[in-house]
């Protein structure tokens, strides 16, 4: 269907920008200066701000977040972080997608707060209790989303979920 096929082509050009600007920033002179020029990181503080304030309102004690779909440049993840001091699993498929995330948290000396799993999320299991599940957009337009949604409530301990959307298809 041709919404399916733009979403492709947009998530397509997503994924490379984030890889563009992911190297952009590691290999700069100043990791943390060039994250803050990134043309989204204001809208990205703003969001993930907000984010945490409402779930913390229900969940007064998050410290353990898991990320799916976290792609090379997981700014909400970063921004989270650096302001609220938690740990975070960044967790993607895409081996690239977690390897230019390890450099860039490590440019930004912060990878102390973050650990990362190359794998898919329908076959992910964990002993570990999270806080809070952050989903991707783009998790809710894949095709397998009913899967992933099912495999995540049976296979992963969690307290809330968190589904970045802007349409559900």
């Amino acid at each position: 269907d041709e919404v399916l096929k733009i979403n492709e082509i947009c998530a397509e050009a997503e994924y490379k920008m984030e890889v563009y600007y992911a190297n952009k920033i590691i290999n700069s002179i100043d990791p943390n200066i060039e994250l803050k020029s990134f043309i989204y990181y204001k809208n990205y503080q703003d969001l993930a701000r907000l984010e945490y304030l409402n779930l913390d309102f229900f969940n007064n004690n998050i410290k353990n977040i898991l990320f799916v779909w976290s792609w090379p440049l997981p700014l909400t993840a970063i921004v989270l972080a650096q302001k609220f001091d938690l740990k975070i699993t960044l967790l993607d498929i895409s081996k690239q997608a977690v390897e230019l995330s390890k450099d860039l948290v490590k440019s930004l000396n912060i990878e102390n707060k973050f650990e990362f799993i190359t794998w898919d999320i329908t076959k992910f299991t964990s002993n570990n209790h999270y806080d809070v599940i952050f989903l991707a957009s783009l998790v809710c337009q894949s095709t397998d989303n009913k899967i992933i949604f099912s495999h995540i409530n049976k296979s992963i301990n969690f307290n809330n979920i968190l589904v970045r959307t802007s349409s559900w298809i």
